[in-house]
């Protein structure tokens, strides 16, 4: 009789390899927007109590076609959720690269929810059709007690 070591050799890969899979599948990290490019503060740095937070956040690029009717801007922790530093400005955010200016602080915007960490950023874009894109621009800023510097600068 032919020894079958190769093929309990074979048989144990397969199922050792079936085992990893269904394990990278089922502890995956949850899905989170792409980004569609990058943001640019103006100043770089700034105090959490500081109205307006920064005076502009630039877009890399447009918005995405048919998402180019409103834009918002907002910050909170990766992942969110993510509150309003300006609520949604209606214009024509599709045809090149925009500025919007927050409208308050950073703490006025998180409450007392704020801390020390690394905060995100954003732009969501969003069309009267099409609702808001998944993807948005962003950035990270770090806090240190009343203190916040833009990471990406």
């Amino acid at each position: 009789m032919k020894s079958t070591t190769f093929g309990r050799r074979g048989a144990v890969l397969a199922v050792a390899t079936a085992a990893a899979s269904l394990a990278a599948i089922a502890f995956a990290a949850p899905a989170q927007a792409a980004a569609l490019g990058k943001l640019t503060l103006t100043p770089a740095h700034g105090t959490i109590t500081a109205n307006p937070m920064f005076t502009t956040a630039t877009t890399s690029a447009a918005c995405p076609a048919g998402y180019g009717d409103n834009a918002s801007l907002r910050v909170g922790r990766a992942g969110g959720p993510f509150v309003n530093l300006r609520p949604g400005s209606a214009g024509s955010f599709a045809t090149a690269p925009f500025s919007l200016s927050p409208n308050r602080s950073f703490n006025t915007a998180v409450g007392t929810a704020t801390g020390n960490g690394t905060w995100v950023v954003i732009v969501q874009c969003g069309g009267e059709i099409n609702g808001l894109h998944p993807d948005r621009f962003e950035t990270t800023i770090s806090v240190w007690g009343d203190k916040w510097w833009w990471r990406d600068c």
